[in-house]
């Protein structure tokens, strides 16, 4: 190694070419180094080029002044040493990712000395940051095996200097931080390791999200990696070793009125070996769910219960919020939930094990033997006399219920006949998502979605029917989800399938005649309600869709009258409504007549031809043997009632109106 105290370079041409390390100390102050002309460059030719000395002396500040440029390579290194702000440092360009590259980069420079980039530093080895920061966003990148290596207590967050998004470190090495732990400042992902030193830690603040494709290596215990939770959400780690030590929060909000009763369905992301206890909810109501009699068990105010990490939990905190924290070993590969069947019951409370959310739909990494093809959340928080069951199935959701299952949260299954059901995950299974607890999905074909409400107290339900190859008219395991009993004050909305289940989600053939559709209402209060329809766009438009009421004899076209408000008395028969569809064949029809449609409903026909509104026509009925059963002439406009025959059977109805006509079979049963 040479010393030179203080170097100026002033060349109008060429580069000074490195023979040996060279340290330019900069004794007296002022800047050590000076690379003057736009043209003038230092080639480091494999060298180490140190400037300043590590000692906190106001004496070193030993800057450079540029805008001559350094010329780097794969096995040239840099070392920034000193105090305060060393100036902008200029790299040579000529030949991106070989000229302006270094092996290794260390910066340590007290009295927060910041080293600006000027343009563009490819890191192949690593980035070592004792002290002081690097300045210049989206200068910095790293070749194929570089490291981001943290060695200084004055470091309290990372940042998308040395942290970029975009070519990033391979290996992340958090040797020394401050004392209160290393923050991620955003979203990252490592294609190498994760090393944290002893007595360090590392955090992942709520929101954010780290992948480590290697391993993780904590030698600072559970107190070393730390995956937060606020009110905003709860940060997620996707991961690939065994046996990594954590701590894992997971925020939730309570209440202190008790009658609100706001619960959570939780889980305990650790391992099994960890032998959980109930000291993990302290000072919150804790209950279990038993498959085989589907009754909720609370779980005692004890704090040694022990807990089973392969099943699910439900909590209600007497507060405003807490959040939980639990340390230990983190879920890492293949893990089984418990789940049993026992005739009409089914359904098991299962855990997300992992500290990042779950895809139920995930292209592969699930095993669901003898297990329905659907979630049922309670949404966090709800109050349970006003809230009902958020359900996912087939890609659809009721209440925003989603393909995605939170860090931190359990959810029903249900098992479906087997003896012996098995749900099974592996990392393939997990994704990152934001979401505090779920999300819509995309617009979907052939699907209407009713939400009620009540609106003595909003409260609300949904309903979805959806049409689809491979559907039934009874309930399917792999399309649909049953409709969970939900709050007491809250309305309970469903469809009905052939085999009278009763249903959230209700998948159907596709069919060229008539779809009914029944819907079961009822609600404990006398009150106003209102059904509001969507979805209809996602039908083709030649196909009509109507909501029936039978109490008021009423038909509503749900493309032009999407919202329908009704009275409700307690006690009043469930079965007042059903939804028609008038032939979903999912493809467009190409009829030569006018499009419209006719059906009989609780003694009444009903016709409706959109291009004959507000026109006189004619509408005659007739049987099968062609002998005409009425005749009469009407002002249509809308949905038109008359009287429907008053013997069973199959007739015809034909309507003409100026140049247009219809024609339509209807079926009447007495």
């Amino acid at each position: 190694t040479f010393d030179i105290s203080y170097v100026r370079i002033d060349k109008t041409g060429g580069s000074v070419k490195l023979l040996s390390n060279l340290v330019c100390a900069g004794p007296n102050g002022g800047n050590a180094m000076e690379i003057s002309g736009s043209s003038s460059i230092l080639e480091l030719n494999g060298y180490t080029l140190t400037l300043g000395q590590a000692l906190n002396s106001s004496t070193y500040n030993s800057g450079i002044v540029t805008p001559g440029s350094i010329r780097g390579s794969s096995t040239s290194s840099l070392s920034m040493l000193g105090t305060g702000a060393l100036g902008t440092i200029m790299f040579d360009q000529t030949t991106p990712g070989t000229t302006n590259t270094l092996q290794d980069f260390t910066i340590n420079r007290t009295s927060s000395g910041t080293v600006t980039l000027g343009n563009s530093l490819q890191v192949n080895g690593t980035l070592t940051l004792t002290d002081g920061s690097l300045s210049g966003t989206s200068l910095l990148t790293y070749g194929t095996d570089g490291i981001l290596k943290y060695n200084g207590t004055n470091y309290t967050t990372t940042s998308s200097v040395e942290f970029p998004s975009s070519g990033g470190p391979k290996d992340l090495n958090i040797q020394v931080v401050n004392s209160t732990g290393l923050l991620l400042h955003d979203n990252r992902s490592l294609t190498g390791n994760l090393t944290i030193a002893g007595s360090q830690k590392f955090i992942i603040p709520a929101t954010m999200q780290l992948t480590v494709n290697g391993t993780i290596a904590n030698s600072a215990g559970n107190a070393g990696l730390v995956i937060k939770s606020t009110a905003s959400g709860t940060g997620s780690l996707i991961h690939n070793s065994d046996n990594v030590p954590a701590t894992v929060e997971r925020y939730i909000t309570g209440s202190s009125n008790l009658e609100l009763m706001r619960y959570h369905f939780v889980s305990v992301p650790l391992v099994v070996e960890n032998a959980s206890t109930s000291n993990l909810f302290l000072n919150s109501y804790l209950f279990n769910f038993t498959e085989s009699t589907g009754a909720w068990n609370a779980l005692g105010s004890g704090t040694s219960t022990v807990l089973d990490e392969t099943r699910g939990y439900m909590i209600y905190y007497p507060g405003e919020n807490t959040t939980y924290t639990f340390a230990g070993q983190l879920n890492n590969g293949t893990f089984t939930a418990l789940t049993s069947y026992t005739s009409l019951h089914g359904y098991n409370l299962v855990p997300n094990p992992y500290p990042s959310a779950i895809d139920w739909n995930a292209a592969s990494g699930w095993t669901k033997t003898g297990i329905a093809n659907a979630t049922y959340i309670w949404s966090p928080g709800a109050s349970a006399a006003t809230s009902n069951y958020a359900a996912f199935a087939d890609g659809i959701g009721t209440i925003a219920g989603s393909r995605y299952i939170p860090a931190g949260q359990s959810f029903f299954v249900q098992a479906t006949g087997s003896s012996s059901p098995v749900l099974t995950m592996t990392n393939a299974t997990r994704v990152h998502d934001a979401q505090p607890f779920w999300k819509n999905g995309e617009l979907i074909p052939d699907m209407l979605r009713i939400k009620t409400v009540a609106l003595n107290n909003n409260a609300y339900d949904e309903v979805v029917v959806h049409f689809r190859e491979g559907a039934t008219a009874n309930f399917d395991s792999d399309f649909d989800a049953n409709k969970l009993q939900g709050g007491e004050d809250a309305p309970q909305f469903s469809s009905v399938a052939m085999d009278n289940s009763r249903l959230s989600i209700n998948s159907l053939p596709f069919t060229t005649g008539d779809a009914i559709v029944p819907l079961d209402f009822s609600l404990n209060a006398a009150t106003d309600v209102t059904f509001t329809a969507t979805g209809m766009e996602s039908f083709y438009e030649g196909i009509p869709i109507y909501l029936e009421d039978h109490l008021l004899n009423k038909v509503v076209d749900l493309r032009t009258d999407p919202v329908y408000t009704f009275s409700h008395t307690a006690g009043s028969a469930g079965n007042r409504f059903l939804i028609r569809f008038m032939g979903v064949t999912g493809t467009p029809e190409h009829n030569t007549t006018t499009e419209g449609s006719a059906f009989v409903s609780n003694g009444h026909l009903y016709v409706d031809v959109p291009s004959m509104s507000r026109s006189e026509a004619t509408i005659s009925i007739y049987d099968m043997l062609g002998r005409q059963f009425s005749s009469r002439k009407i002002m249509l406009s809308g949905i038109t009632e008359l009287p429907a025959p008053a013997a069973s059977g199959v007739y015809v109805v034909k309507i003409l109106a100026g140049n247009k006509s219809f024609e339509r079979k209807i079926v009447v049963n007495l």
